[in-house]
């Protein structure tokens, strides 16, 4: 995670998200709620993305998926394990 702290897309995200847990060296969940909702981790209204980090490959890469490549809030957080993450349609 402490290198997540050095990428600046990741840092800033780290730093709005509600939410963070961290599966693995590599693989984060970050949680977006709406206002008032915090802690209510059943509720469909979170934004939740997953940062992925390559370290096996060279160049090492960090990729950020979000469920369905939207930043909407509208899934259940306590179902982010089995949520499908796109990278974001711009």
């Amino acid at each position: 995670m402490n290198e997540l702290l050095n990428k600046s897309a990741v840092a800033i995200l780290l730093q709005k998200a509600d939410i963070v847990e961290e599966v693995s060296d590599l693989v984060t969940y970050l949680g977006f709620c709406n206002p008032g909702e915090n802690g209510v981790t059943s509720g469909d209204f979170w934004a939740i993305c997953k940062v992925e980090m390559n370290q096996a490959a060279y160049p090492r890469t960090t990729t950020i998926k979000w469920v369905n490549g939207q930043q909407t809030r509208n899934q259940v957080w306590d179902d982010r394990a089995i949520l499908n993450y796109l990278q974001r349609r711009f």
